[in-house]
């Protein structure tokens, strides 16, 4: 691409609006991101404003360090329309790909306990450096925040074979068995695994990535950013309202994330009703005037009595259902991954006391149901969970 200085060499992964490609950058020699926005998401640049505006105003600031940087842009056309291709350095696993445990029970698989408060407090100073600039990332969750690669530019192909595995290949065909028409792809591509990663090419170092919901706080969108449903703010859900105070609450979810392998508020089919109910039976009521915006979802907050509580509860059965097979009658823990041994957590380890204290803690001052009365990232950063040892 663009005259064939960039080279596909694999597939990092896909959303939305946009799919990413690791190729080498045939003048430097490095491997880069390559990531393709559809057409619809391309006229509008979101992202790519939104960077140019951050390196304009990052001032040599060490954490701007920690969020994708765009190397190269250009355009290509295509049977769609007009795509916006950007360059980025290559981002590592994820912490949804981390935590992923197919087939067993949620929270089996998590992160170090040392590991995820080092990678939370990165990104809790992250999200500070952005809210001092004014900018409010609007998309804070586990699968945008990578943990960082590291001397990666001397991969061969057959390097990238065996650390990522081989790309796969499968033709795109109608429901008949026709070819696909023009504006469908000749094939799909699986993405790269990072399960078989060697730890040495893995840094303790966090990247938040995408950036195509981020706004600036004096002018936040009229209806909303596009978060997942289980890391937004009650406001959020119920008003559309993104502010840096819905940023708090999806990094307060994603942190407990981190530390737990599983989500707060769970939603099984993506309900914002579930969600609601989630923060009602964890958190306690809401104030009395948001009664009537929950019942609207037909829950009934005036007959909770968990005043909250539930929130050390849920944070002290981290360890306590982690999945485990029997074998000839002894239990033994399910088959970890490669990668296991250097970022999780042995299975059946149970929080400390006093970093459950701790973490409760913090999660009660970022989770208030006011946003305004949720704690700021600035001083999330100095809380005990992340400077106490335990």
């Amino acid at each position: 691409m663009k005259d064939g200085r960039y080279l596909i060499l694999h597939k990092l992964g896909y959303g939305g609006f946009s799919t990413a490609w690791l190729a080498r950058d045939t003048y430097t020699q490095r491997l880069v991101s390559l990531k393709v926005l559809t057409a619809e998401a391309s006229q509008q640049q979101k992202e790519l404003k939104m960077l140019r505006y951050l390196d304009q105003n990052a001032r040599g600031d060490p954490r701007r360090e920690s969020i994708v940087l765009i190397l190269d842009h250009f355009t290509i056309q295509g049977p769609n329309g007009t795509h916006i291709c950007y360059l980025s350095q290559v981002g590592g696993p994820s912490i949804a790909q981390l935590l992923d445990s197919p087939g067993q029970v949620a929270g089996s698989r998590r992160l170090h306990t040392s590991l995820a408060r080092k990678l939370a407090g990165q990104l809790a100073n992250v999200v500070c450096f952005l809210h001092s600039l004014g900018i409010a990332h609007g998309d804070i969750t586990p699968k945008n925040v990578l943990l960082r690669l590291v001397n990666i530019d001397e991969w061969s192909q057959d390097d990238i074979n065996r650390q990522l595995e081989s790309p796969f290949k499968d033709k795109v065909f109608t429901f008949s068995g026709g070819r696909a028409g023009i504006s469908a792809p000749e094939y799909l591509v699986q993405p790269a695994s990072f399960s078989l990663v060697s730890p040495r090419y893995i840094s303790e170092d966090v990247l938040l990535i995408d950036f195509g919901e981020a706004f600036l706080e004096k002018a936040p969108p009229p209806n909303g950013v596009g978060t997942p449903v289980s890391y937004r703010s009650p406001e959020l859900i119920l008003e559309g309202k993104a502010t840096r105070w819905s940023d708090i609450w999806a990094l307060s979810c994603t942190m407990f994330e981190m530390r737990s392998g599983f989500p707060l508020f769970e939603s099984f089919i993506g309900s914002p009703s579930e969600v609601l109910q989630e923060m009602v039976r964890i958190l306690g009521a809401p104030p009395k005037l948001w009664w009537p915006s929950f019942e609207k979802h037909e829950i009934d907050v005036q007959n909770d009595i968990s005043s909250g509580s539930l929130l050390g509860e849920q944070i002290r059965e981290i360890g306590m259902n982690d999945e485990v097979s029997s074998t000839n009658g002894t239990e033994t823990p399910l088959p970890r991954r490669p990668i296991s041994n250097f970022v999780l957590e042995p299975s059946g380890t149970k929080v400390p006391e006093d970093e459950a204290n701790a973490l409760a803690g913090l999660l009660q001052r970022t989770l208030n149901y006011t946003p305004e009365e949720r704690l700021p990232a600035e001083m999330t950063v100095e809380r005990r969970w992340f400077t106490g040892k335990f």
